[in-house]
């Protein structure tokens, strides 16, 4: 009797737990990363970075992505793929220089890696300096005999590909002031053409009159409306960053995405990754703190390296189809595919009965870029 008491017990407690307080079932992320973790212990090495890209998808933030960069360099480094592994390692090594290997690896690889990381504090390091604005001073002489006087270094000027930006900022301003100006003067108009009618003005003898005033008072009321809204256009703030020290025809790409001249930089909380490309090729790349503006000049440059591999993801809406370059990818959104790591590509998004979406993309080695498509 007593066992068959305890027996009941034990199962009303179970039932009476709180469900916070049951293990929680892994999401889609950790279930692809448990995946691959599995298939890298099975020797499965091309299915663990399939499993990796799969996961790649549900990343929600700068920790996820830097643990598959590491799975992905640890993998890479087994295959033999030596220059892909150590991209990987820099990828998340950029976004966080004190990650440590999630899996043991031979002391071999672990030289590799760190040796990536002292390379990548290196690069963080040469970000960190600010160079001072120059001071519009008359230049002081150094006191010294003229045998001894040294001339002056010159040193490189700082070129803004937007450096017009704020030095026209009076232009909208302007325009958008005198709208409004203009759409304010139209709704007084209109507010005495309405004050005429209430106070029945002597001017005002037959209903042709009354007609002409509520035309008129309606007609400068919707002039006043519209000249208020496009003064709104020019004095809202824009989005837009303004791009320092670009070579010319050096495009910018944030998080493997082509940054457009009127778009912002995404949310971020310490940083972004930039690349650029030239002639179609990556020419810089590396990790750019939180700002108002994109310092190209703080970049390393990245060398080629052949047969490099990224990964394009897309989600968003559902069941479409999408063009990496000339190829069109196996299968329907959301999906993930490997591509070239290092090239530029244009990827078209075909929704039946919508607006093809394109997009220019470029991946670093070892980097995944993710589009969401509305």
């Amino acid at each position: 009797m007593r066992r068959l008491v305890l027996a009941w017990l034990l199962g009303v407690g179970l039932v009476l737990v709180p469900s916070g307080a049951r293990a929680e079932e892994p999401g889609p992320f950790q279930t692809h990363v448990g995946a691959a973790r599995q298939l890298y212990d099975e020797l499965e090495y091309e299915r663990a970075l399939a499993e990796l890209s799969r996961a790649r998808r549900h990343s929600s933030g700068d920790a996820d992505d830097v643990l598959l960069a590491l799975y992905e360099g640890v993998i890479l480094a087994d295959l033999g793929r030596t220059e892909s592994s150590g991209a990987a390692f820099r990828v998340a090594l950029l976004l966080q220089p004190g990650a440590e290997l999630p899996l043991k690896v031979s002391p071999k690889v672990e030289q590799r890696f760190e040796a990536v990381r002292q390379q990548a504090l290196r690069e963080l390091a040469k970000q960190d300096v600010r160079v001072p604005p120059p001071v519009a001073t008359a230049p002081l002489e150094p006191v010294t005999s003229p045998d001894t006087r040294a001339s002056p270094v010159p040193t490189a000027p700082e070129v803004s590909t937007s450096a017009t930006v704020r030095s026209r900022a009076w232009i909208p301003a302007t325009v958008g002031g005198v709208l409004l100006v203009g759409g304010g003067v139209s709704y007084l108009q209109a507010r005495s053409e309405r004050s005429r009618l209430r106070r029945d003005d002597v001017s005002i003898k037959n209903a042709q009159d009354v007609d002409r005033s509520v035309s008129r008072g309606k007609s400068f009321q919707t002039v006043g409306l519209v000249l208020a809204g496009l003064a709104l256009v020019f004095l809202l703030p824009k989005g837009g960053v303004e791009v320092r020290n670009a070579q010319e025809g050096e495009r910018v790409y944030v998080s493997g995405v082509r940054l457009d001249a009127s778009q912002g930089l995404p949310e971020g909380t310490s940083g972004w990754l930039i690349s650029t490309a030239v002639d179609g090729k990556l020419h810089r790349f590396g990790k750019v703190p939180k700002s108002e503006h994109i310092d190209l000049r703080t970049l390393a440059d990245a060398p080629p390296q052949a047969e490099a591999r990224g990964t394009l993801s897309v989600t968003g809406a559902q069941g479409c189809r999408v063009a990496l370059g000339s190829q069109v990818l196996e299968g329907q959104t959301p999906l993930s595919s490997q591509m070239p790591a290092g090239r530029e590509f244009e990827v078209r998004v075909t929704c039946g009965g919508k607006p093809d979406v394109v997009r220019w993309v470029m991946a670093v080695p070892g980097q995944g870029v993710a589009l969401d498509v509305p």
